[in-house]
C-alpha cells in the first residue's frame, strides 16, 4: 500500500463518517413520520430532528454555583477515556 492510497482511504472514511452523521437525523425524522401516519396522526415534519439539534446546540451550559470541580471535570474525563479506548481498539 502506498502513501497516497492510504490518504485516499482516510479521506473516504472521513467523508463516509460525515455523511452518516448528517443523514442520521433525517432517518429519525422519516421513522417518526411513518409511525405518526400509521397512527393516523399528522406528526412532526421530517426535518424536525435538525431543528431540535440546532436548539440543543444553541443552549448555554447551566452549572450550579454549589457544584464541585468533579462536576466540571467528569465529562472531559469520560470522553477522554472513550477516545483512548477507541484508539486502543483500532488496528
Amino acid at each position: 500500500m502506498t502513501f497516497l492510497s492510504g490518504i485516499g482511504t482516510g479521506v473516504a472514511a472521513v467523508i463516509q463518517l460525515t455523511a452518516v452523521v448528517m443523514v442520521a437525523p433525517l432517518i429519525q425524522g422519516v421513522i417518526k413520520t411513518v409511525k405518526a401516519r400509521a397512527q393516523r396522526r399528522l406528526g412532526a415534519p421530517i426535518t424536525q430532528p435538525y431543528a431540535d439539534l440546532a436548539k440543543y446546540f444553541s443552549k448555554t451550559e447551566v452549572v450550579s454555583e454549589h457544584s464541585s470541580w468533579i462536576t466540571t471535570l467528569t465529562p472531559y474525563l469520560v470522553f477522554g477515556c472513550m477516545g483512548g479506548l477507541w484508539q486502543a481498539l483500532l488496528p
